[in-house]
């Protein structure tokens, strides 16, 4: 298996499963999250969710509004982590095509670039660069890391389960009669 580098870029998006699994499996040090307007939401969640790991998180905006805007953001995204920046993982899974296909253009000049997609429906990491591969996702996710990905607040382990076990059992009776 190739050696990854831990710097991840990755695009906002409301299925943060697919940045997190890859970040999380492949021991990210730092992660920049490239946030339209539209993910903010959730771009902060999968902060939240990857600095409990001990994940530098970093956020920036991405201006996806015309295709002009689309070419300067993923401009100054490759200027910045593009050519002579280092090491560098792409996962090309949020975004719209159009995004994804300026910023892997401009990211290809980094010095060593790691593309993938992540494919949750078959629970795979399909690489592309620097050469083509396919690698099965790892379990890495706890209940915390899924709920805190999708939005939730974290579980409080301490109460929980007798406080929802007497509300269960006291709506047991009405549960039943509403199967029947």
């Amino acid at each position: 298996m190739t050696t990854r580098p831990s710097l991840h870029i990755c695009i906002a998006t409301g299925q943060n499963l697919a940045n997190l699994i890859p970040a999380l499996q492949l021991r990210a040090t730092k992660v920049v999250v490239l946030e339209t307007p539209e993910m903010r939401v959730s771009a902060g969640n999968l902060k939240r969710v990857l600095e409990t790991h001990g994940i530098e998180v970093v956020r920036k905006p991405f201006n996806d509004s015309t295709p002009e805007a689309i070419a300067a953001s993923a401009e100054a995204v490759g200027m910045e982590f593009g050519e002579g920046a280092g090491s560098v993982v792409f996962n090309a899974t949020g975004g719209h095509k159009l995004m994804t296909l300026a910023l892997a253009e401009k990211m290809d000049l980094a010095n060593d670039f790691h593309l993938l997609y992540a494919e949750t429906r078959h629970q795979r990491l399909d690489w592309l660069k620097p050469s083509p591969e396919m690698q099965p996702m790892e379990d890495v996710l706890k209940v915390d890391d899924f709920l805190l990905a999708q939005g939730y607040s974290r579980v409080r382990s301490g109460d929980r389960d007798g406080h929802w076990q007497g509300d269960a059992d006291a709506r047991a009776p009405l549960t039943r009669r509403l199967g029947d």
